[in-house]
């Protein structure tokens, strides 16, 4: 979903629970039981504390082509939009 946002699935995902800046919406009023679980092993919860996601799985920007400047976290999990609106 990171980088395959043109796919079937992410767009059957951003279409249920909402896209900002091509990112899917975490906290949407209508998350299923399943969404709000992959939501909480992303963000850490119930496996020890931290952000277990963004500690353990990474990508190289490369071309750039599915890089979100504005929208991507960066050092530190700093989003530029966030800092430098």
């Amino acid at each position: 979903m990171r980088v395959e946002n043109k796919s079937l699935w992410y767009r059957v995902l951003a279409g249920r629970y909402g896209e900002v800046g091509g990112i899917i919406v975490e906290d949407g009023q209508f998350n299923s039981v399943w969404w709000n679980n992959l939501i909480n092993i992303k963000n850490g919860a119930g496996v020890g504390g931290g952000r277990w996601f963004d500690d353990n799985v990474g990508r190289e920007v490369g071309d750039g082509a599915h890089t979100l400047f504005w929208w991507d976290p960066w050092i530190d999990g700093l989003v530029l939009k966030n800092s430098f609106g």
